[in-house]
């Protein structure tokens, strides 16, 4: 699992995105990345400590004791909280950085990743079980539509 300073980002810091750029001040730009940089680096700190959970005391448990299901289970309730949590702090930061954009005609979304983990094909035959996790991986800015009867540019032409 790569570290946050180890990411590739889809835009910089500054300048902002062609979409954004003279429509939002610089400064709000900068607080969004910046926010968005924490929040994944606590998103990937989370997984790499989960990760390590895995391969540590439970994970050599379950390759080496038959009887550990339990561990097994265990591990899938942390797992399945701690993605729980992660999609509430992705949601509030959409918000709150929706509450900043809003002023300035411009939506934010939730950008959703799929994540297949295990086996497929004939590996799978072997009793292996694939999962299929969706994961939240960044935020999706759109200029919102204009509203109905407001003057555009391609207005009356």
């Amino acid at each position: 699992m790569p570290k946050i300073e180890e990411a590739t980002w889809s835009c910089a810091k500054s300048p902002a995105p062609a979409l954004l750029a003279g429509k939002v001040p610089d400064d709000v730009w900068a607080s969004t990345f910046d926010a968005v940089y924490l929040r994944c680096g606590e998103q990937m700190d989370q997984e790499r400590r989960f990760a390590e959970g895995l391969t540590g005391v439970v994970g050599c448990l379950l390759t080496s004791i038959p009887c550990c299901l339990p561990c097994n289970f265990v591990m899938q309730c942390f797992a399945a909280q701690e993605f729980s949590q992660q999609k509430q702090a992705w949601r509030k930061l959409a918000q709150d950085e929706q509450q900043k954009y809003a002023p300035y005609g411009v939506q934010i979304t939730v950008v959703e990743e799929v994540r297949r983990q295990g086996a497929a094909g004939p590996a799978a035959v072997s009793g292996e079980i694939q999962t299929t996790t969706v994961v939240y991986v960044g935020l999706q800015f759109k200029m919102a539509a204009p509203i109905q009867g407001e003057m555009t540019r391609d207005a009356g032409a």
